[in-house]
């Protein structure tokens, strides 16, 4: 049960503060953690935007992130994740963005962003179930149109908006808003945000 305490009111006015090594994932625990499962046939590399890349992991595998107490906030995280060997440059990523314990009855929302572009299917649910699915499970990159692709070594790589945010007419934005309904296809899509208690949750790449 989340519950308001001081600790949060004085948290409203600071910064979140992750942690580099998560316990395993306990929903009695009253801290907030997020599990990535690299569901890919290839290893990946997992990031935060504006803090850089924090692991690598095999097919198959999962990395566990805490994020800090669960009756404190944990705003405006986006999460990427990309091929080990295959970086598209930030701005050219699938996000799965996710805020903890709003003051909005202590909701989490969360949501797959294709608003800046798109390199792999990703999933966000509940660790222990309860939470609608937020997801773009298909590979959106043979599809791209092709003045919005990123090229390495002859494949696709990305899709990219080429920082046409706002514009739901962009090419890429209305594929991606075809082939991927659940997901943001332009900055003012906000009907995809989906909303939960959760605590923790589990980020799926390839899912």
């Amino acid at each position: 049960m989340k519950r308001i305490s001081l600790g949060l009111l004085v948290s409203l006015f600071g910064m979140t503060m992750v942690s580099e090594h998560a316990l395993a994932l306990n929903p009695n625990d009253g801290y907030v953690q997020v599990e990535f499962y690299n569901h890919c046939p290839f290893p990946i590399r997992v990031g935060q935007m504006g803090h850089g890349d924090f692991a690598y992991i095999n097919p198959y595998q999962a990395h566990e992130r805490g994020i800090g107490p669960e009756n404190q906030q944990h705003l405006a995280i986006a999460y990427y994740g990309y091929k080990h060997d295959a970086h598209p440059g930030f701005g050219n990523m699938t996000l799965a963005e996710i805020s903890f314990n709003t003051n909005h009855y202590w909701l989490d929302y969360y949501n797959i962003s294709l608003v800046d572009g798109y390199n792999l299917p990703v999933e966000i649910a509940g660790a222990y179930g309860g939470c609608d699915v937020a997801t773009c499970n298909r590979d959106l990159n043979p599809g791209c149109p092709d003045g919005n692709r990123i090229w390495q070594n002859g494949w696709t790589i990305a899709c990219t908006k080429w920082n046409d945010k706002d514009n739901p007419n962009n090419p890429a934005a209305r594929f991606f808003d075809q082939a991927c309904p659940g997901a943001y296809s332009w900055s003012k899509d906000d009907s995809k945000v989906r909303a939960c208690q959760g605590q923790d949750y589990r980020i799926t790449f390839c899912p």
